[in-house]
């Protein structure tokens, strides 16, 4: 009987770390982001997703270096630890992130799939690339919607999608996506309709790109001491590229290009 690898062993740990943290974490999610609102209320919202930003990865920084402390003799012991607080600071900061731009906390299929994704790209391109060329693949040789999807994809901002698809995608598929991010403006950003099996390919395919990324990261905790700063820098680099990325994200409407796919791909 084959033994599950690393890699395995880790993106099925990343799922479970994921669920438990929605499960525990989102009223003190809401607590901390009315906090930052109210300390920062002269800011525009970018600029509070900032601070906010800053703060998870200092964070994180900082909760790292004891992981790096004792090289290679402790790693095996550390590891775990220093995983769950690394993954916990970024999840944390994304459901923020999610909360201050005003999407709902109790979608949390919809959390989950953000969380996959901008875990496991590193820009907003990367990130479109991977979903549109997903998406195509449950298409099969649909050619007319492939060429919607090419042109979702190219699209800046997904902000008013409901009244600019029709120029964008064409009036048959732009009709179908005005419709359906219409209907969810009328209901104040209401649970996503996810096809089960395109958002389990994005939680399948992003959980093990994490689960990579995050095996990467613990080269440089062999060696003590310089392992440690090593892990603090690492730590709060990657987190807060995560976070620009987030904001990035919410910015330009990310949850409506993924809605518009989904809709292609019914």
């Amino acid at each position: 009987m084959n033994q599950p690898s690393k890699i395995d062993w880790l993106q099925d740990f990343i799922e479970k770390m994921i669920d438990e943290i929605i499960s525990h974490y989102l009223d003190e999610i809401k607590r901390r982001v009315q906090k930052f609102k109210l300390k920062y209320r002269n800011l525009p919202r970018r600029q509070i997703a900032q601070k906010i930003v800053e703060d998870q990865s200092f964070w994180g920084g900082l909760l790292a270096v004891p992981g790096g402390l004792g090289g290679l003799v402790v790693l095996p012991f550390a590891l775990p630890v220093d995983m769950v607080k690394y993954l916990r600071v970024q999840a944390y900061m994304i459901f923020c992130l999610i909360h201050l731009y005003e999407y709902p906390l109790n979608d949390h299929g919809a959390m989950k799939t953000d969380l996959f994704l901008l875990m496991s790209h590193s820009s907003i391109d990367q990130l479109k690339n991977f979903v549109c060329s997903e998406a195509q693949k449950q298409v099969k040789n649909d050619f007319a919607i492939k060429q919607a999807l090419i042109n979702l994809k190219k699209i800046d901002s997904y902000k008013d999608m409901g009244k600019k698809a029709v120029n964008e995608l064409g009036v048959k598929y732009g009709t179908q996506v005005a419709m359906r991010l219409g209907e969810k403006q009328l209901m104040n950003h209401t649970l996503r309709s996810v096809p089960k099996i395109f958002r389990g390919i994005i939680w399948r395919l992003g959980g093990r790109k994490i689960a990579e990324k995050t095996l990467q990261k613990t080269a440089g905790r062999i060696v003590p001491i310089l392992g440690a700063v090593v892990a603090g820098g690492m730590d709060w680099w990657m987190i807060k590229e995560t976070g620009k990325l987030a904001i990035e994200y919410y910015e330009m409407g990310g949850p409506d290009f993924l809605d518009a796919a989904y809709t292609l791909i019914e």
